[in-house]
């Protein structure tokens, strides 16, 4: 589908008319984020002076339990030529006391709770993020009365 947003001085596909820097129909720009975020093609830079996560919010957020996608996320932090800078922000949020929750954030993991995970620990972090609680069984062996009997 991405191919058919192609073409010269306007998109074959849609009919968005090229200006300037822009090459790239507004079609085709969404399917190459989605793309990204589904690991199907590598994070690219949307503007200069931005990190490689703006306008790609659902593959830095910690709302599922796919180990692989945080871990995609964390890679692009650490080739983002604004790491430092995020970096900085971050631990000025930290020290200000706000909690940063179900994110990445400078290459960082944060749960619900504003938990760091350490990159080591994604993978079993996903693994117990998918878990659910065992629901409470009864006591077998019946009544008081039916035990003495």
């Amino acid at each position: 589908m991405a191919r058919e947003h192609t073409g010269e001085g306007r998109c074959r596909r849609c009919g968005f008319v090229y200006a300037g820097l822009v090459r790239l129909c507004p079609t085709s720009r969404r399917i190459a984020a989605e793309l990204e975020t589904r690991g199907k093609a590598p994070a690219t830079q949307s503007h200069i002076g931005q990190g490689l996560c703006i306008g790609k919010g659902s593959g830095w957020t910690v709302t599922s339990t796919k180990a692989a996608a945080w871990k995609r996320a964390m890679a692009a932090c650490s080739v983002c030529p604004l790491l430092a800078r995020c970096e900085a922000q971050l631990e000025e949020r930290l020290a200000a006391g706000v909690k940063v929750r179900e994110q990445i954030m400078a290459g960082r993991l944060f749960t619900v709770t504003g938990r760091e995970i350490e990159a080591a620990e994604v993978d079993a972090f996903a693994v117990a993020r998918g878990r659910t609680k065992k629901k409470q069984q009864k006591p077998r062996g019946g009544t008081a009365r039916e035990v003495a009997a």
